[in-house]
């Protein structure tokens, strides 16, 4: 039996390029290129937004939405979490007594990792962790990309938006053209390959720096709050 000859490096490389596998997006980059090399100061919270920006980059705008998402989330969440820490440590600190940093992890992340994105977020508001505007953007951004391609709502992605097509009958085993139409798009789930494309090259970028803004905006706050 004949032994399967391994590629080269090189030859993978070809194959990829061939496949449209190693794709950029210059409009992408130029997008996001003033905040490509800004971090944020966790690194937790740093590495996906690195990977967000490597999807748009690379033209992968669904999964660069998707990506995004998870980071509004995560955000939240890991936010929620360090402020009880920090607070519970400025308690610590007072009572002279040892801060075993996983033990006091324990109880913020059973508390917020259960609780759902709407309630975090509100609860950023009630320890003033986020100002009034920011508040009412991301409430905004979570009903309109996090809910909608999360939970699949194809009728809150595409709204009231339609497409122009052309409708067909079958008679006969035969297609018939019953002219023009104009269709809601949610009503067309056999062009989600093009339309979820579409929608996802037209938000994504902005999407991402807007989401972007807001949460540097709050780790500056949580900062200014636990500064020594």
């Amino acid at each position: 039996m004949k032994t399967k000859r391994e590629l080269t490096d090189q030859e993978l490389i070809t194959e990829l390029q061939n496949s449209n596998l190693l794709t950029v997006s210059i409009d992408g980059y130029r997008h996001i290129r003033d905040t490509f090399n800004t971090y944020y100061e966790y690194p937790e919270l740093s590495s996906l937004k690195r990977l967000v920006e490597r999807s748009i980059i690379k033209g992968e705008f669904l999964g660069a939405m998707l990506l995004t998402n998870f980071l509004m989330e995560y955000f939240c969440k890991i936010v929620l979490i360090y402020h009880y820490t920090f607070s519970n440590k400025d308690e610590v600190d007072m009572k002279n007594r040892p801060f075993q940093i996983t033990e006091e992890l324990q109880e913020p992340t059973d508390i917020y990792d259960e609780k759902n994105l709407h309630n975090n977020i509100e609860k950023l508001k009630k320890l003033n962790l986020i100002d009034e505007i920011n508040f009412e953007k991301l409430m905004i951004l979570k009903e309109k990309f996090r809910n909608s391609l999360n939970h699949a709502n194809r009728k809150k992605l595409y709204e009231e938006s339609v497409s122009h097509i052309e409708a067909i009958s079958v008679e006969n085993k035969n297609l018939v053209s019953l002219g023009q139409k104009f269709e809601k798009n949610y009503l067309l789930p056999l062009a989600d390959f093009k339309l979820l494309e579409n929608f996802s090259i037209a938000n994504c970028v902005d999407y991402f720096l807007e989401l972007d803004l807001i949460i540097k905006s709050v780790l500056k706050k949580l900062s200014e709050k636990h500064k020594k």
